[in-house]
């Protein structure tokens, strides 16, 4: 048996890393995507680092957000095709062992090292709670009154969950009414610019945009139903058999990256444009862009979102996503001046943290050995294999 470099690096690591540097992917796995989150990741981490240099971050959440819809909305699809019905409460199970327990882990060890942060930002059982019961967006929006700061990241989780809980029902009810359609999915893109609108109209009469819009879940749904209607189309229109707007999307990828970065780099943080416009842009111009990297073989874009260390962070990036802020809040923003060794040490520790997250806590959940009914076991002979039927 031969193996490349990939597979001898992979032998060295303990068996829950090893796929995370294989190059044989799943079936129906699509690497570039995992690339396009492990991307995300690192921009986060950049501005998280700094927001002065990267004062465009609040873009990265848009991508994000159809990313979620898209895949969530595929994942539901693919069930309803398969059985003619959706397992809600299998898919809520899923979606709870996937994400509560390295979130509950998280919280209890921030409760422990809280004393070692500043006054102000040690962690509340109020703080826990409201983390844990997902709505950490909801009470920045209507409660808060202090800045409960080492939680305040898990807003963007609070929308995501609460998306999970909502839109398996709804989607499952439009489903059995509409079928599948392309008039569901513009709708669902009508209702997305009918939300966008209200944000604009919002912000203009002067409700605060950082605190009241920017985290509340039917503010930011407008880029979850772009994602949605994103995986419906694409589940109706196989993009392979058009050559034409293949071509189109390979052309139009490298400028909407280009946009993308830019706007990272120079929009101005929750400035009013952003709310106005550029939030609603740049969730269209994700679900154009996510296209590309399905349908787009072997063009340099999709090339380079399957690039290894980016597939590699997109698979920790839940880890990542949950402990980078409180290490960062203890090392560079606990009164400490920002030196390259302190920025070094949260970077390194970050991805130490979802590591382990994501290979204690994360796969192991997810993954449930079958059920096997004993009374279905014949007797075995000493000789015998040993094998069971899950029930």
């Amino acid at each position: 048996m031969t193996v490349d470099k990939a597979g001898r690096e992979s032998a060295t690591l303990p068996h829950w890393f090893a796929g995370l540097f294989t190059r044989e992917y799943r079936l129906s796995y699509i690497p570039s995507l995992d690339g396009l989150r492990g991307f995300l990741g690192l921009l986060v981490l950049c501005a998280h680092t700094n927001i002065n240099m990267f004062s465009g971050a609040s873009m990265l959440m848009e991508v994000f957000f159809v990313l979620s819809g898209y895949l969530i909305t595929s994942l539901l699809i693919s069930e309803f095709q398969k059985g003619g019905s959706i397992n809600i409460l299998r898919f809520y199970r899923r979606r709870l062992r996937r994400l509560f327990p390295a979130l509950i882990v998280m919280i209890l060890i921030l409760s422990l090292l809280s004393p070692l942060y500043d006054a102000r930002y040690q962690l509340t059982v109020e703080e826990a709670a409201v983390s844990l019961l997902y709505l950490r967006n909801y009470y920045h929006v209507f409660v808060e009154t202090g800045p409960m700061l080492l939680s305040i990241h898990l807003w963007s989780l609070a929308v995501e969950e609460q998306f999970y809980l909502i839109w398996p029902v709804v989607f499952l009810i439009l489903w059995r009414q509409f079928g599948p359609s392309l008039a569901l999915a513009r709708w669902l893109v009508g209702i997305a610019l009918m939300v966008a609108g209200l944000r604009a109209y919002l912000t203009y009469i002067g409700v605060p945009a950082p605190t009241h819009i920017y985290p509340a879940f039917h503010m930011r749904v407008d880029a979850l139903l772009i994602g949605c209607a994103l995986g419906i189309a694409m589940s109706i229109v196989d993009l392979r058999h058009h050559e034409r707007i293949v071509k189109s999307l390979n052309r139009f990828a490298p400028v909407l990256l280009l946009s993308f970065i830019s706007t990272f780099l120079t929009m101005g943080h929750l400035s009013p444009v952003y709310f106005y416009i550029a939030s609603i842009a740049g969730a269209l111009g994700a679900a154009c862009f996510i296209p590309a990297l399905i349908v787009g073989e072997g063009t340099l874009i999709q090339k380079f979102f399957e690039n290894r260390l980016f597939i590699f962070v997109g698979q920790i990036s839940y880890g990542l996503y949950l402990w980078h802020w409180p290490i960062f809040l203890l090392l560079l923003n606990n009164g400490a001046s920002l030196t390259p060794l302190r920025i070094m040490a949260a970077w390194a520790l970050s991805f130490v943290a979802a590591m382990l997250s994501f290979a204690l806590l994360e796969r192991r959940f997810l993954v449930r050995p079958p059920r096997v009914n004993a009374s279905r076991l014949a007797p075995l002979r000493n000789d015998q294999p040993i094998t069971a039927k899950a029930s």
